[in-house]
């Protein structure tokens, strides 16, 4: 299997996937472009989808999944689940041939974790590609040891690492993050694997 990454230039969630109509047609582009691409597996960032309720979402999706899995292809993206009570949690999502996801384990401080986003900083750090597993690091979670250790005692070996940098434009954190995942990368001997929303 081959894998590749692709970035986006959607700006913030208010920008785009304002209601079901948005959604269903972005993921009719992803499609679409996950079918075209020589590459078996395409990653996405995170927040790709802004609403994602799991059981509506993936029985509305079912058909481009069907046609993404009958075309031998995968597709990983972010999303973000809304909870109730005014809660919402960010996750990655494996969708067509293969099917696994993930759940955010440590939201940024105060920004995310303890204003609508839980922490779940013992919850599962990979998912199954294929015959590859990833250790999967969203945004923050690329600066700490914590997420990294579990997943790589877990046994992964290679990295998807998701970040939605919309919001700082004409920072380092950027290039920080890129750094840390580039790290990793190097200290655990696999490849990693970083699409980014901008």
């Amino acid at each position: 299997t081959s894998w590749r990454v692709r970035d986006t230039h959607f700006g913030s969630s208010a920008s785009y996937g304002k209601n079901a109509w948005s959604e269903f047609g972005l993921m009719q582009a992803i499609t679409k472009d996950a079918i075209a691409a020589k590459e078996s597996i395409t990653i996405y960032p995170e927040n790709t989808f802004s609403n994602w309720v799991p059981l509506v979402s993936d029985a509305w999706m079912a058909l481009n999944f069907k046609i993404i899995k009958n075309q031998g292809r995968t597709i990983v993206f972010g999303a973000e689940e809304p909870l109730g009570n005014n809660q919402r949690q960010a996750v990655v999502l494996v969708r067509g041939s293969y099917t696994d996801e993930y759940r955010q384990r440590i939201p940024v401080p105060i920004a995310m974790w303890g204003n609508g986003m839980p922490l779940n900083m013992f919850g599962k750090g990979t998912v199954m590609v294929g015959n590859k597993r990833a250790a999967v690091l969203v945004c923050y979670e690329q600066f700490l040891v914590l997420p990294v250790v579990e997943s790589f005692i877990a046994g992964a070996d290679v990295i998807i690492a998701p970040s939605n940098l919309c919001w700082a434009s004409g920072t380092r954190i950027g290039s920080a993050q890129k750094i840390c995942v580039r790290s990793w990368s190097m200290l655990f001997g696999v490849p990693a694997y970083r699409p980014v929303n901008l």
